[in-house]
């Protein structure tokens, strides 16, 4: 898809690993934790390696998406309000976020695409009734702090595609 898209693609690894076997993965926060939050050296192993990127890759800055799904869709909307201006918009699947939790100045002039796939994990918002309502409040708080949202419930590539490339459109 990024080749498609004439993108390119940097995937910083999250640092916590979630069980003993490799094969379950990593997370960028660990469960156990009480604040379940975004640590500081997360977001910036996310800064790193897009700078570390940009030194040998020409990158127009005004293009970078950041994305994630599920946990991770959360995180990199935090990464991107927690560092103004580094990122054009950030691309959303299968998780929700709470714009108004966020540093309020860094989400100004962003761009935010949400996806949710119809009947997918996220507890009570089940029916596309409920996410048709998350996603009318969700672009509505976004706009209230300055950033341009748009939300569709779906989980084809073509969904994904669609709103990469709303995010890249002027």
């Amino acid at each position: 898809l990024a080749d498609k898209l004439g993108l390119a693609l940097v995937a910083p690894s999250a640092g916590t690993p979630t069980g003993l076997d490799p094969s379950q993965g990593m997370s960028w926060s660990d469960p156990r934790d009480a604040d379940f939050d975004l640590a500081a050296d997360d977001a910036k192993r996310v800064s790193d390696a897009l700078r570390a990127f940009r030194a040998t890759h020409k990158v127009d800055r005004s293009q970078i998406l950041l994305a994630g799904e599920g946990r991770g869709g959360q995180e990199a909307f935090r990464t991107a309000s927690r560092i103004p201006g580094l990122f054009r918009g950030v691309l959303i699947r299968g998780a929700v976020v709470e714009p108004r939790r966020s540093a309020t100045a860094a989400l100004r002039g962003l761009k935010v695409a949400v996806l949710i796939d119809r009947g997918g994990p996220i507890v009570g918002l089940r029916a596309t009734s409920d996410l048709d309502r998350w996603g009318s409040a969700f672009a509505q708080q976004c706009a209230d702090l300055g950033a341009a949202a748009s939300f569709r419930i779906g989980s084809t590539k073509s969904d994904l595609a669609g709103a990469l490339e709303r995010l890249l459109q002027n």
